[in-house]
C-alpha cells in the first residue's frame, strides 16, 4: 500500500510542476517583442493604403547575398614572358648621363608612350642604365642565338641592370620585355600589346623610366623606377 501511495504523490508533484511552468511559458510568449515584419503587417490591417503595403514588403523582404566574383589565377611565367621584379633602394650618389638612341630604339620607346598616353598614364623617360642593359642583352641574344630573359649562364635582368648602373641610383622596381622576328618597332609593339604580361609592363604606372634596344631584329624594353 505504501509504494502505491508514494507513486501517487510523485505523479501529483509532476502535475503541479507542469501546471506551474505553463503560465510562465505563456507569459514569456506574451511579452516577446513582435518582429518588424509582424509590426508592419499589424499596421497594414488598420489601413489598406499603398504606403502601408509598401512598408510591409520592405519590412518582410528577405536579405539577398550577392555572388562573389571569382578570382582569375595568374598564369605561370615562361622564358619569353615579361619580367617584373622589385628591390629595396640603396642610397647612391646620382649620376646624370645623356643617351643617344637609334630610330628603331626611339620607335620602341615611342610606341610604349603612345599606348600609355591613350590611357592617361604618364610617359616613360629614357634612362642610360636601362638602355645600356637592354642593348647588352639584345646584342648577346643575337650573337649567341638564344631568346630568353636569362642568359645561358643564368644572369637575370636584375643582374644585368645592376651591372649597368655605373654609379647611378639603383631601381626599386624593374621589368623587361623582349621580342624577336618583327620587321619594325610598330609591329613589335603590336605583338607586345597582344600579350597580357607584356602589355601590363608597358602600361604599369609604377614605371617611369625605360631603356629601349634593337639589335639585328632582337628588341628589348627595360622598365624601371627609382
Amino acid at each position: 500500500m505504501r509504494p502505491i501511495l508514494q507513486l501517487l504523490l510523485l505523479l501529483l508533484a509532476a502535475v503541479l510542476l507542469v501546471g506551474s511552468a505553463a503560465p510562465a511559458s505563456a507569459d514569456a510568449k506574451a511579452k516577446r517583442k513582435p518582429t518588424a515584419c509582424q509590426a508592419a503587417k499589424a499596421k497594414a490591417k488598420k489601413s489598406s493604403s499603398a504606403a502601408r503595403k509598401k512598408a510591409v514588403r520592405r519590412a518582410c523582404r528577405k536579405p539577398v547575398r550577392r555572388p562573389v566574383r571569382p578570382v582569375t589565377p595568374t598564369p605561370p611565367v615562361q622564358d619569353d614572358e615579361p619580367v617584373d621584379e622589385t628591390q629595396p633602394p640603396t642610397p647612391v650618389d646620382t649620376v646624370v648621363e645623356t643617351v643617344t638612341i637609334s630610330a628603331l630604339e626611339q620607335g620602341v620607346m615611342d610606341c610604349a608612350n603612345r599606348e600609355r598616353a591613350a590611357r592617361g598614364i604618364g610617359p616613360l623617360q629614357i634612362d642610360a642604365s636601362l638602355t645600356r642593359a637592354a642593348r647588352g642583352h639584345a646584342a648577346d641574344m643575337s650573337q649567341r642565338s638564344y631568346f630568353s630573359h636569362e642568359t645561358p649562364e643564368g644572369r637575370t635582368p636584375w643582374d644585368r641592370i645592376e651591372a649597368a648602373l655605373q654609379g647611378a641610383l639603383p631601381f626599386r622596381a624593374m621589368g623587361e620585355n623582349i621580342a624577336m622576328g618583327f620587321s619594325s618597332a610598330e609591329a613589335t609593339c603590336r605583338g607586345w600589346m597582344a600579350s597580357p604580361g607584356h602589355k601590363r609592363n608597358i602600361l604599369d604606372p609604377i614605371y617611369t623610366l625605360i631603356g629601349p634596344a634593337w639589335v639585328d631584329g632582337y628588341a628589348v624594353q627595360n622598365f624601371g623606377t627609382r
